[in-house]
């Protein structure tokens, strides 16, 4: 009978675990069958390989030595010279660290990086940034690391362009800046920190304005600083005043 008592606490335990249960623990206890009790806790799941793989890299955090780069004044379709940032793994887990695939680095460049390796805690890598602005103004990013606990980098440039202006034609006038007010009466060059720039002709009376030729066309004349430009604005005297 106490055999068959034990036999049937072992399928008891099997069915329903005694201490999720205090009424079976009691009965096996009553039954002798001290040793079918299994009151220890259920062994918690084992993680996959790559969730704990996961786990470990959002522990991981790096931490560099500034979080802004300003690179000043740079001229459009130029580079400035590299600044290098230190990054060091503050966090107990070996981990490397990349530049996230979302950032927009249209303006910037990034030349080297020795993060990418696995880094040991407390070491140091290094990244080397550049700008190289493709368009005239403030251009500004954020580096954004793939490792979400790294606080990000701010970037910041401002591209600069120059536009030569030339007056030809045997006529007078002068050639307006919408930007700082600039007036051109015969050859001037001048170096404009905004993305775009409109230029105006003015005759002087005794003649009128025939055209832009150059990197404008036509009457009007609006640039985009993705470079430096080169515009000539003609003026004419009228037919009459050439023939007497």
């Amino acid at each position: 009978p106490a055999l068959a008592r034990c036999s049937l606490a072992a399928r008891l335990r099997g069915a329903l675990r005694p201490r999720a249960c205090p009424v079976v623990a009691l009965l096996l206890l009553a039954g002798g069958c001290r040793d079918a009790l299994d009151l220890t806790e259920p062994a918690s799941p084992t993680v996959s390989g790559g969730r704990q793989e996961e786990t470990t890299l959002r522990a991981a955090r790096f931490v560099a030595d500034r979080t802004a780069l300003d690179f000043e004044v740079v001229p459009v379709g130029g580079a400035s010279p590299r600044r290098k940032l230190t990054v060091v793994n503050v966090s107990e887990t070996a981990a490397s660290l990349g530049i996230s695939s979302a950032v927009d680095l249209t303006h910037f460049q990034v030349l080297s990086s020795t993060c990418a390796r696995t880094v040991k805690p407390k070491e140091a890598c290094e990244i080397e940034i550049a700008a190289a602005p493709k368009l005239a103004g403030e251009q500004k990013a954020v580096v954004r690391f793939s490792l979400e606990s790294s606080p990000p980098i701010e970037l910041r440039v401002v591209g600069s362009a120059k536009v030569r202006i030339a007056k030809t034609g045997d006529g007078g006038g002068q050639v307006a800046s919408s930007l700082d007010g600039a007036h051109c009466t015969d050859v001037c060059e001048a170096t404009f920190t905004q993305p775009e720039l409109v230029l105006r002709a003015d005759d002087d009376g005794r003649a009128f304005f025939t055209g832009w030729s150059g990197d404008c066309k036509g009457r009007t004349c609006r640039l985009v600083l993705d470079g430096d430009k080169q515009v000539r604005a003609s003026f004419r005297k009228p037919l009459a005043t050439r023939l007497f």
